[in-house]
């Protein structure tokens, strides 16, 4: 399954003490998430790469999903005490086959969506007054946390526009085909990782993420400084963005 080879290789190549730091969850602490989630009432399983996350790394993963929603817990004891918690304060939640997969430190959780209602696509959401998309499935959303956090070069600059600033420039559904032609301009490559909210590459010792919510916001990080700077410059140019934190 891809799950092992594209979110494991790239943790080992960039931090290897992340292998001495997860610990698994025990099978019998699966089959509880399970009950306490009740996705047995709709005969759905655990979805196969969350399992396989489970069983690699359920008790600690060694920062890997704190890192990528900035704080909060992924720890399989932490998830089934939240089941626990709404069972007791609200039941009707869990009406809906929802599987809970972390809870953020700012409140509310993100969970995968099993109810179907989003065609063949499992997707990652938060859980709140509004359900927006985090990735199109945990598979996917597993490497581009791993690539976020670790797939980085010496020099890094961070860049971000609101979406008004963008729409000075370009429309928003544009965004994706006009990074494909960056990626053709500077022999970048497309991962299978991105989706409609998430766009990665990788090129020769240059990368670059770019995430389109409530803003477009991104990195780019690459071993030669000036090449980093003159692909921003088309990225100011066609986007409008403006530098953030800068690590030269």
């Amino acid at each position: 399954m891809r799950f092992y080879i594209c979110a494991i290789i790239p943790l080992y190549l960039f931090d290897n003490t992340w292998k001495e730091r997860i610990r698994p969850a025990s099978v019998e602490q699966i089959k509880k998430l399970r009950e306490v989630s009740q996705l047995g009432r709709y005969g759905i399983e655990l979805p196969k790469a969350y399992k396989i996350y489970l069983e690699m790394m359920g008790i600690d993963d060694g920062g890997l999903l704190s890192k990528f929603f900035n704080g909060g817990t992924a720890n399989i004891e932490d998830i089934i005490q939240i089941y626990n918690n709404l069972c007791e304060s609200e039941p009707e939640v869990l009406d809906t086959p929802y599987q809970i997969i972390f809870w953020c430190d700012w409140g509310g959780n993100v969970f995968i969506d099993l109810s179907g209602n989003h065609g063949d696509s499992t997707l990652v959401v938060y859980q709140g007054e509004t359900y927006n998309m985090v990735s199109e499935s945990f598979e996917k959303m597993i490497f581009q946390a791993a690539f976020k956090i670790y797939e980085v070069f010496p020099n890094q600059l961070d860049f971000g526009v609101s979406i008004a600033g963008l729409k000075e420039k370009i429309q928003p559904d544009k965004v994706y085909t006009t990074l494909e032609a960056l990626c053709l301009k500077y022999g970048l490559s497309k991962l299978w990782i991105s989706d409609d909210k998430w766009y990665m590459a990788k090129g020769e010792n240059i990368n670059f993420w770019v995430c389109c919510d409530i803003a477009m916001y991104g990195r780019i990080t690459g071993e030669d400084k000036e090449k980093l700077n003159v692909l921003y410059k088309d990225f100011e140019t066609l986007f409008g963005v403006k530098k953030k934190n800068i690590r030269q």
